[in-house]
């Protein structure tokens, strides 16, 4: 259960570290053509996501220690909707 929350905690706090990020889109984008975001469903029917991997600028120059600095990350799945804690269980 604890390993759980850890995942919930981490996946949310990176889903508000990329909403307020001025993010860089590389001139080579391989997304498809049709910007849709490829979508794969587990074995259990839950559907997912793929995430684009990318670069992008995260901090703020006003504040002492959230310099700018550049961070990259690769593609990743995430869940379409939100997954409780009672989904998550089962």
């Amino acid at each position: 259960m604890r390993n759980s929350f850890l995942v919930v905690l981490v996946l949310s706090g990176l889903l508000v570290q990329l909403q307020g990020c001025k993010r860089k889109t590389p001139a080579d984008n391989s997304q498809t053509s049709s910007n849709r975001p490829i979508q794969a469903a587990t074995e259990s029917g839950i559907e997912m996501v793929q995430i684009p991997g990318g670069r992008f600028t995260m901090g703020d120059k006003d504040e002492i220690d959230a310099a700018p600095h550049e961070v990259v990350l690769s593609s990743f799945y995430i869940d379409t909707y939100l997954v409780t804690q009672e989904h998550y269980q089962r």
